[in-house]
């Protein structure tokens, strides 16, 4: 790679890349918007959906937010008390 390629890659905010989906000679580029673009998106397609669309979206979200450590750990403990109140007895 020559210093002018990567002095243009430095200063470069999109990341830019060949794709081994495109044709050959194809170029991608990604950009990331900022939170606060984020959530003005988010809460402009919160809007716009039905209230049937509303409650899926909610319930789907709260289930990819679980924490499946957090189970482990509830499940561990549950069996610890199991053998604790065995023992005990």
């Amino acid at each position: 790679m020559t210093q002018t390629m990567r002095e243009q890659i430095d200063k470069s905010i999109n990341v830019v890349f060949d794709s081994p989906f495109a044709p050959p000679g194809a170029m991608m580029s990604i950009a990331f918007d900022s939170d606060e673009v984020a959530r003005s998106k988010l809460r402009e397609r919160l809007r716009k959906m039905s209230d049937a669309e509303l409650i899926r979206f909610g319930k789907e979200v709260r289930r990819l937010a679980k924490n499946p450590f957090q189970r482990q750990l509830e499940k561990a403990r549950r069996e610890w008390k199991r053998r604790k109140g065995a023992n005990s007895r």
